[in-house]
């Protein structure tokens, strides 16, 4: 979503009139004996560690979001003969430092010359990261209501989909809600073997202590480190405590540790991470454990836990975040994004980083 407000501002500094396009996701092709190897290893960490989660289809998220009721969508009739190029931007920046939106539109457009039924279509690309900062610096050049989403109704939209497809809120509705992101799945560090391990979306890497990994990678905004739970619960006691435990309502969000785990192993099995025979037998023994550091919230702190990748707990964690008074993070922007496009202003919730 966060890549979505970004190239929406992007095309709205290059003057551009904005086309609704489903959202998606593009692997880079592998070789046959890649896809063997990736089908053989897929195989086997199914056998140890269970099948990843399937991922909702496109279609039931854009419905639940309301993205469906945008409008125009690149698929109506009215643009079946219009031509769409598509526009590399990773490489329109690798060419120079682009300074002004109307040196990108030059580029742009010295590329793939327009029309006048030119559509031009934008994607996020794994390129575009090491230019995130340059993007964002911009992006914040855009006066404010230039620079947000709010043309498109986003949060009308979605109240809409809610009529359609309706979804209870978990929290009380008289007391103050306070949400808990705790990204763990591709954007972690845990303890295996006396070592810690990153893992950061496909990237394993093991290093032997939590410093040596900050002061190589600058983890911390952008990872979950081990204690992180602990500290959102710390929070939430203190808050129970300023407050008044009656006066709040507590849901606890989590992508789980599933997929770290599967990326963990996939590098073992590899030889992408060096480990031993112990080191494997730990994660296998961690499958059902890992988790249940959840549980202190619940049991503890009476909170409401949503932890995992189902489907039903993906529409029930966006909810969520768009219902809360108050969030609390650890890294990754899912929750703020999600409530700053489908809420308006005067719903915003306000944003406790516990990295910050």
């Amino acid at each position: 979503m966060s890549q979505l407000s970004r190239l929406y501002r992007l095309g709205i500094g290059l003057s551009y009139s904005y086309i609704h396009t489903p959202l998606d996701c593009h692997r880079s092709a592998e070789r046959s004996w890649a896809r063997t190897l990736q089908a053989f290893l897929g195989r086997v960490i199914r056998f140890l560690i269970g099948k990843p989660p399937r991922v909702p289809k496109q279609s039931q998220i854009y419905s639940f979001l309301g993205f469906d009721r945008l409008s125009p969508q690149i698929f109506d009739s009215g643009f079946a003969r219009h031509p769409r190029v598509d526009v590399d931007l990773a490489a329109l920046f690798e060419q120079g430092p682009m300074e002004s939106f109307e040196q990108i539109r030059a580029g742009i457009e010295q590329v793939s010359p327009p029309t006048a039924d030119t559509i031009y279509v934008f994607r996020w690309s794994r390129g575009l990261y090491g230019y995130g900062r340059h993007l964002t610096a911009l992006l914040n050049r855009l006066d404010g209501e230039r620079g947000n989403l709010r043309s498109l109704h986003l949060p009308e939209n979605y109240r809409a989909a809610r009529e359609r497809w309706p979804m209870s809120s978990p929290f009380a509705d008289t007391r103050t809600k306070v949400l808990v992101h705790l990204r763990k799945g591709d954007r972690v560090s845990f303890g295996l073997g006396g070592k810690v391990v990153r893992v950061y979306g496909m990237q394993v890497r093991v290093f032997d202590t939590i410093e040596q990994m900050q002061l190589e990678t600058g983890a911390g905004h952008d990872t979950s480190l081990p204690h992180d739970t602990q500290r959102a619960v710390k929070l939430i006691e203190r808050l129970y405590e300023e407050w008044g435990r009656e006066n709040l309502s507590v849901v606890v969000i989590s992508d789980g540790y599933a997929r770290a785990r599967r990326n963990t192993l996939r590098a073992m099995l590899r030889g992408g991470i060096p480990f031993h025979l112990w080191d494997l037998k730990q994660l296998l023994r961690d499958r059902g454990t890992l988790n249940s550091e959840f549980s202190v919230f619940k049991e503890t702190l009476g909170a409401h836990l949503i932890v995992g990748e189902a489907d039903e707990n993906l529409y029930r964690s966006i909810h969520a975040v768009v219902s809360a008074d108050i969030i609390v993070k650890n890294s990754g922007g899912f929750a703020f994004v999600i409530n700053r496009l489908f809420n308006t202003p005067d719903r915003y919730a306000h944003i406790i980083d516990l990295n910050g």
